[in-house]
């Protein structure tokens, strides 16, 4: 079977890179004859462009030439969907089965909020084109049907887990992974931070991820906890190992989220986690649990659901079990190809 699969660059940073990473470097690779055509290969505009121009090419050639089965394509919101329209056009002009895989965190927002009633037909058009639409959890499938006919079906991210939970109950680093801005409630975290390191000043704070670190350095130095709150940039490969094995805490106070790979990492590792009751996230956290949720902007709950964890032990240990027991069951890599599999399967069968 082949499968035009179509996305970002892989050597980009950010969950979207990294899911189609996952696909590309397993059995499902070895399953089906993927081809795969990056859409986007940087940040700067003209790069976007070209990039596009040159994957429009690519996937007409292939759409002629070679016996493709499935059109499998990567899309968020805003430019992604916009890039991303064209070539389900293509894929439904040569009656190819299509897979739309939703990404984007703020699609609610750039449907309802930003779009209007003409671009929302639009957009309406483009997703009943779809064989199939993957939601990222059971929220989005929720919300789709409201604004689609095509057939909907919730395939989670899902990662590579530890064979062994590898948790240090004792670690003194309380990490945040994602990109360093509002959207992801970076600010509200550094924030409250101040208050936690007066109480305990043990603990440091690493802010791993993009984003504008010249802000966000200048925030925390405006705060004064340049000695407790580091913002890191980027990290991957070993780096980002070191610091999962040794991070007593996962922040994330997003206000949106599609299902954040940086949740299931971090679970994934036993590392118990506080994020917000968006998007997918209650798929993965139950409350009290495996790990706490907070609402959007609450920075009192979050500021306690913090000093909570920093003050049990016992509570620590048995979250972080469950966390790892979770992502290793549900959301292993292993489980979300069988998904994705079955579902190549049943549109060709």
């Amino acid at each position: 079977m082949n499968i035009l699969m179509v996305g970002p660059s892989i050597k980009l940073q950010g969950g979207v890179a990294t899911v189609v990473s996952n696909y590309l470097n397993s059995k499902l690779s070895e399953s089906f004859n993927i081809k795969y055509i990056p859409t986007v290969d940087g940040d700067k505009k003209i790069g976007k462009a070209f990039a596009a121009v040159k994957a429009y090419i690519i996937i007409l050639l292939n759409l002629i030439f070679n016996n493709i089965d499935i059109v499998h394509v990567h899309m968020a919101s805003r430019g992604s969907f916009y890039r991303k329209s064209l070539i389900i056009c293509l894929a439904s002009l040569f009656n190819k089965k299509i897979v739309i895989h939703l990404h984007g965190a703020q699609f609610n927002e750039f449907y309802h909020m930003e779009s209007n009633d003409n671009e929302k037909r639009k957009i309406t058009n483009i997703l009943n084109k779809a064989d199939v639409i993957i939601a990222l959890s059971n929220k989005w499938k929720e919300d789709l049907t409201k604004i689609t006919k095509a057939k909907i079906v919730v395939i989670h991210n899902s990662v590579n887990c530890c064979k062994h939970n590898m948790y240090k109950v004792n670690s003194k680093n309380i990490i945040f992974l994602g990109r360093v801005d509002e959207r992801k409630g970076a600010f509200d975290l550094i924030e409250v931070s101040k208050n936690i390191f007066k109480k305990y000043p043990r603990y440091n704070l690493l802010l791993c991820g993009d984003g504008d670190l010249k802000k966000v350095k200048s925030f925390i130095d405006g705060m004064d906890l340049a000695e407790h709150v580091k913002a890191l940039g980027w990290i991957s490969g070993k780096e980002k190992d070191d610091i999962m094995k040794d991070a007593v805490i996962n922040i994330l106070p997003s206000y949106n989220e599609g299902l954040p790979m940086s949740v299931l990492e971090a679970m994934g590792c036993g590392i118990p986690t506080i994020a917000s009751n968006v998007g997918g996230i209650p798929d993965v956290i139950k409350d009290n649990i495996n790990g706490f949720l907070i609402i959007p902007g609450d920075k009192i709950n979050l500021e306690e659901k913090i000093c909570k964890l920093l003050e049990n032990e016992e509570l620590r240990i048995s979250m972080s079990d469950l966390a790892f027991k979770t992502v290793s069951g549900k959301f292993n890599i292993n489980t979300n190809i069988a998904e994705v599999e079955n579902l190549y399967n049943f549109l060709i069968n």
